[in-house]
């Protein structure tokens, strides 16, 4: 495949490159699940439940051979068992409902326990006693069944359809209730790449941390089936609230039959049609005109937010074919179009003067600079502040006056120029431009579509089939008079079908087959009808021909880019098989599943070229000099950065297998044991594009290369060269997790409970993201990365490259640059590879580790009446071998004026070490990063759940955690992929390098990277309720009219501050980590509230001091042992959250069950301002920003209301 035939297209068209998905693998595979299906099993679809119980007389004595009766409300779908020798019923797979359970035996009254709701995913334990009596004679038991668990050691919060409908939920994303769980806290303050945002992952994220872990370590499903974005292992869109029955949310300890991460199950459960058509029309709507003015805004919110659309279930009536009784439909729709005007954006722009041009547009003689000099100019009309002068950087001459000639300004630049506003006031001394406001218009539209059919085959088979579809898609915007409001398009779409079948072999053994397919295809690109930058006179520039783009910033003052064109599609099969089967006292499942995975990137990143100007420095001959100012840079055409290239084309392939054995054995009346084992395989996600590279020291110290491609450095070898696994790490095959939990009943009715537990998890589902980097990186791929081109230096060509209107200098007699581009793929054997080389890689001395998590907990847990019960739980978990992107390659502090890339360890073969001179020195590497598994964290909290089902028209949840978490991952370590710059503080130097200073060894590289974790969170509470306020039976009509029908719905979230640190945001320690901290001052309180408010605010409007700069400042490299500050990680706590969403809801009665509702939501009702994170980069003493908050929290807001009218039938 040619680069330059790379078309939208042939974007599209890699799912049929070579490393399709179909392949023999594939379909041995397949059989082997095939196998696996007939003999064995695995996961409850659907969020299935279990009710057991045992049937006793009178006296506590068992009732063997009872006949025992659940039925579904909704279908009138009958089940029949019989009670075993020890009086023990269960039904393990039951569909989250209401139901009754009715028991018979001779001799004995028949009975009926009414009020009974099973959940997604409970285990349900229902006591029946029988009073002797004739069969015929009936006693019905009304009361609400017991809500607590008296059988598993699994914690778990159940959110149902009446709270998921009715709870105020700004965006209506089901998915935001995950918080409402015990030991679940917003994750967004640790996103660190989980969620990718628009034009990669599907805008409806909830990042949620549980138990201390990651946001990529929970498991989202659909009904039972995989719901899991791949990409980053995040959730994929959910159906809107009113086609959703409910959802679990399993947080501790579950059973063996869940797996491939550590974190929650979350399973949410569509709804199904019953025996009677219902359903419902809505709309919702918001708008600005109703909203509370952001804190840190001039102008109130004017977004625009319509949703609607509707559900209807019922029979399937089909005249001489379906009579309905057996076969049930559910659909439902839903249309969001949001739109909204920023006017509060603001971009600094050079006057006409500046800009080189006249009052009519046309070019003046020269671009006037002057009012950059403060200082005055010398006798030569050069200024005399240092910073101040503008000079030529192709020839390092100043210019008179400040004053650019029109000969020496760049004609790309001038044109461009053209198409951004100018500054039209009058400038402060010192300055160039000014801030100009302008709007920037967003337009999203989202389709919604779920459809599902339920058929019921006799007594002992029940198939469904469900369809989801959702469409995200957000317009371009192109203003050709102001590229500053250029946007790309974005649209995803996202599909998820299922199949499930459930068979019943005898009363005590059943099987359920579900099968899943999910498909997310995510697009971007240019705005259509944008230029490109060769349109504006940049020459000798190939472009993709997959539409128009931009890219190009101009530092402290304007820039043109958003997207260019990529597309990221993610496919997902899953089969799982689950066989349940009873015996005696024993609930006895195994079974197996397999996913079948792929992800397939086309993105072009910089190949239409990142043109960068900004401030720049040239030392010449000893002397240091300036070119102080990004726009003028710009118009004379200096670059201070050009790169071309980092294509990213990845075809991964993955299988995801696991089986698994467990048993829930009542061992007395009173104790239940659950016991089993999970085993699951490893496979790294294998990208059938390109090659994963690997660096060998060994290698490097042989001065030996890749016999594959013989121009890379030393030490990077391929596949096929010796010793090196085809896809950086072979399969795993020992990840055996065994589960253990016990329930015991204290007082025998199920009221009270002591429940505890132990399990093993391993994250062996990577993100498909882990090996992306790699592709961007030779040999895989071709890409230019210019510093400073064509800057002036005393020997011609020292900086390669030209300017703007010619980037590569082609035709240039002295200082030309070869353009690689356009180029053919794969790349030759021969192909030159431009240096400095990157290389991420695996851990490549073959010791990869699956990150495993140890989970404990212990509950007691009480039923205080039949709506109101509580628990009180200590829940842990230990993880190890958590992923760090450990940088190999640090650059030595030696006191040299050598570039970072000449100072790394590895840089000329074979000499391990810094250069001691430029003469000679290759900088063949720049950093050398693998997936070091040496991570480790901790987590310890008490969670309290106080809980009230709905009775007396009341219902609420508490929950309450108090936790601590941490860990010695790196500060700023990505989660999802191996990337420089996300290393440990301290350097880690290879033992046998030569000319590193004794001093620069550090015995702990983790010392300042070991503290809280960045999801900390000490206290956290979330609360919901739901009150129908009493209604009037007596009295008069019209008042009755008036105060009936009322009901209100809230929603609490608090939680402790973000952990913080504060950093240097230079490389003040020369090692090239880019991770030195800033250095404390420990004799100072370091939070403005303890310092007299003291901080940069000063008289700036909608800013707020929270850390004193007082105490945090630069550290300063004095010798090897300096510049690494001395802040730990996450050692600072930001400012706590506080929200309170509210509805109200009014139901007019119209006939019979059908009604309309009127309901007004508030988010967050009291107007309280949510304070974002302070910044804590760079605490230099002219710093006008650090310590100080400028912005709301993530997803935090005023005031907003929001209007909705629903039509039930």
């Amino acid at each position: 495949m040619k680069l330059h035939r790379l078309t939208l297209a042939k974007g599209l068209q890699h799912i049929v490159r070579p490393g399709r998905l179909f392949t023999r693998e594939f379909f041995r595979s397949a059989f082997a699940l095939a196998f696996l299906v007939l003999v064995s099993t695995l996961a409850h679809a659907q969020g299935y439940g279990t009710i057991t119980g045992t049937v006793t007389d009178g006296t506590g004595a068992s009732i063997p051979s009872a006949s025992v009766t659940v039925v579904d409300l909704k279908t009138n779908r009958k089940i029949e068992t019989t009670s075993g020798k020890d009086g023990l019923y269960t039904f393990p797979t039951l569909a989250p409902t209401d139901y009754t359970v009715s028991v018979s035996a001779s001799g004995f009254q028949t009975t009926t326990q009414t009020g009974i709701t099973l959940q997604a995913n409970q285990s349900l334990t229902i006591g029946l006693v029988l009073q002797v009596g004739s069969e015929s004679q009936t006693v019905t038991v009304s009361s609400q069944a017991p809500q607590v668990d008296v059988s598993t050691g699994t914690l778990a919060q159940v959110i149902n359809q009446r709270q998921v409908v009715d709870l105020p939920l700004n965006g209506r994303n089901a998915a935001s209730l995950i918080t409402l769980s015990a030991g679940v806290s917003d994750g967004s303050s640790a996103n660190n790449g989980t969620d990718e945002g628009v034009g990669k992952t599907f805008p409806v994220v909830v990042l949620a941390s549980v138990n201390g872990l990651k946001n990529g370590q929970n498991n989202y499903l659909l009904d039972g089936g995989n719901n899991t974005d791949e990409m980053t292992n995040v959730n994929a869109p959910y159906p809107f609230p009113d086609a959703l029955q409910e959802f679990s949310v399993q947080t501790s300890n579950f059973a063996p039959e869940f797996g491939h991460s550590a974190g929650a199950v979350i399973n949410i459960v569509t709804k199904s049609g019953g025996d009677k058509f219902h359903g419902d029309l809505f709309e919702f709507l918001r708008n600005g005109y109703f909203n509370a003015k952001p804190y840190f805004a001039n102008t109130a919110d004017n977004l625009h937010r319509h949703q609607f659309g509707g559900t209807i279930g019922g029979p399937v009536l089909i005249p001489h074919l379906s009579t309905g009784k057996t076969t049930q439909f559910f659909f439902g729709y839903q249309h969001t179009l949001v739109h909204s005007l920023s006017n509060a954006n603001t971009v600094t722009v050079p006057t006409l003067a500046e800009e080189g041009r006249t009052s009519t547009g046309a070019a003046a003689a020269y671009a006037d600079y002057g009012n950059l000099c403060t200082g005055g100019y010398n006798s030569s009309n050069i200024c005399q502040t240092a910073n101040q002068i503008i000079r030529n950087p192709f020839t390092n001459a100043p210019y008179a006056l400040n004053q650019i000639p029109s000969s020496n300004i760049s004609p790309a630049a001038f044109a461009l120029q053209k198409d951004f506003p100018t500054y039209a006031g009058t400038e402060a001394p010192g300055k160039i431009g000014g801030l100009v406001s302008y709007t920037l218009p967003t337009v999203q539209a989202f389709n919604e579509y779920v459809g599902r059919v339920d058929h019921q085959f006799g007594a002992n088979d029940h198939l469904f089939v469900r369809y989801y579809y959702d469409w995200f898609q957000q317009d371009p915007n192109l203003s050709i008079n102001n590229l500053q409001a250029y946007r790309s398009y974005f649209n995803t779409r996202y599909q998820n079908s299922l199949i499930s079948e459930s068979h019943t072999f005898t009363p005590n053994l059943l099987n359920n087959f579900t099968a899943s397919y999910q498909r997310e295809v995510a697009l971007r690109g240019g705005p259509p009808g944008s230029p490109y930058i060769t349109d504006f006179g940049v020459k000798n520039l190939w472009q993709p021909d997959t539409g128009p783009y931009l890219q190009a910033i101009v530092s402290g003052y304007f820039q043109v880019s958003s997207s260019a064109f990529a597309s990221w599609l993610r496919n997902n099969y899953t089969f799982h098989d689950d066989v349940d089967w009873v015996k005696r006292g024993h609930n006895v499942a195994f079974g197996a599943e397999l996913e079948l995975s792929k992800f397939d990137v086309d993105n072009v990143n910089s190949s239409y070229g990142t043109f960068n100007f900004a401030p720049t420095t040239n030392a010449v001959s000893g002397t240091t000099y300036q070119y102080p100012n990004g726009a003028a840079n710009f118009l004379q055409g200096f670059m201070s950065s050009f790169v071309q290239g980092t294509l990213e084309q990845v075809g991964d392939r993955a299988k995801f297998p696991g089986i698994y054995v467990q048993d829930s054995w009542k061992a007395t009346k009173r104790l239940t044991l659950n016991y089993g084992v999970r085993w699951e395989m490893f496979e790294p996600w294998k990208n059938n594009i390109g090659f994963q590279p690997v660096f060998k020291p060994a290698a490097y110290a042989a001065n030996t290369g890749s016999s594959r491609f013989t121009n890379l450095p030393a030490g990077e070898l391929v596949y096929r060269d010796p010793g090196v696994q085809r896809y950086g790490v072979g399969n795993l095959y020992k990840q055996f997790m065994p589960r253990l939990g016990f329930a015991y009943d204290v007082m025998g009715d199920g009221k009270t409970s002591i429940r505890g537990g132990f399990g093993i998890f391993y994250q062996d589902r990577t993100e498909g993201f882990f090996n992306l980097n790699q592709s961007a990186q030779a040999p895989n791929t071709l890409s230019v990365s210019l510093t400073a081109p064509a800057m002036y230096n005393p020997v011609p060509g020292t900086n390669p490259g030209g300017p703007f209107d010619n980037p590569y200098c082609t035709g240039c007699a002295v200082g030309a640059y070869a353009n690689p581009f356009p180029f053919a793929q794969p790349l030759a054997s021969s192909t030159v590879f431009p240096k400095p080389v990157t290389v991420y890689e695996y851990d490549p001395s073959g010791n990869y580790q699956v990150p495993v998590t140890y989970d404990y907990n212990a509950v007691v847990e009480h039923q205080f009446t039949g709506s109101l019960f509580a628990h009180l739980a200590y829940v842990g978990t230990g993880s190890r071998h958590l992923f760090v992107s450990l940088e190999n390659n640090p650059a030595v502090n030696t006191g040299s004026s050598l570039s970072t890339n000449q100072r790394r360890v590895y840089n000329t073969a074979p000499t391990v070490g810094p250069c001691t001179t430029s003469v000679g020195c290759q900088a063949s590497y720049g950093p050398i990063d693998d997936a070091a598994m040496i991570g480790n964290a901790h987590y310890n909290s008490l969670q309290a759940t106080l809980e009230k089902r709905m009775s007396h028209g009341l219902s609420f949840i508490v929950n309450y955690t108090f936790s601590k978490a941490y860990d010695d991952l790196a500060v700023t370590n990505a989660n999802n992929d191996i990337n420089s710059s996300q290393s440990y503080v301290y350097p880690l130097y290879p033992a046998n390098a030569t000319g590193i200073p004794s001093a620069s060894y550090v015995t702990d590289i983790k010392a300042l990277d070991r503290g809280l974790s960045d999801i900390d969170h000490t206290h956290v509470v979330s609360a919901s309720s739901i009150w129908e306020l009493p209604k009037l039976h007596t009295g008069y009509r019209a008042v009755q009219a008036i105060t009936n029908g009322w009901r209100v719905s809230a929603l609490l979230s608090h939680r402790s501050g973000d952990t913080l640190t504060a950093t240097a945001g230079q490389d003040l320690s020369l090692t090239g980590l880019n991770q030195d901290r800033a250095l404390r001052n420990f004799s100072l309180p370091a939070y403005s509230k303890d310092a007299n408010n003291a901080g940069n605010c000063g008289s700036q409007a909608h800013c707020r001091n929270f850390i004193n700069p007082a105490a945090f400042s630069m550290p300063v490299n004095t010798d090897a042992t300096r510049g690494f500050g001395n802040v730990v990680k996450d050692s600072i706590r930001g400012p706590g959250y506080t929200n309170i969403d509210a509805s109200v809801v009014r139901t007019f009665p119209i006939y019979r069950e059908t009604a309309l509702d009127f309901r007004v939501e508030y988010f967050n009702v009291f107007n309280h301002t949510e304070l974002g994170d302070p910044a804590l980069s760079s605490p230099l003493s002219s710093s006008t920003s650090f310590g100080t908050i400028t912005a709301l929290a993530a997803n935090a807001g005023p005031r907003i209301a929001q209007f909705a009218l629903k039509y039930i039938f």
